[in-house]
């Protein structure tokens, strides 16, 4: 094995570390970070729907409100 070849290996196997740690990283970030700030924002939609339903009375009345945040 040439140091050519040697050097393209271990740049191969740093390039595989790096990905497998970003692959972790973002799966830290998702988990620590998109997944709360998703599920507070559901949550948030969703008092929101019970407000409006408590306010204008069932919730099939709302069914014509588009409070999806998403859309």
């Amino acid at each position: 094995m040439t140091d050519t070849d040697a050097l393209t290996a271990y740049l191969r196997q740093l390039k595989r570390i790096k990905d497998d740690w970003d692959d972790r990283k973002y799966a830290e970030i998702e988990r620590d970070c998109l997944l709360p700030l998703w599920q507070l924002c559901r949550r948030m939609q969703e008092t929101e729907q019970d407000i409006y339903a408590f306010i204008f009375g069932t919730e099939h009345e709302l069914a014509h409100i588009d409070t999806d945040i998403y859309s």
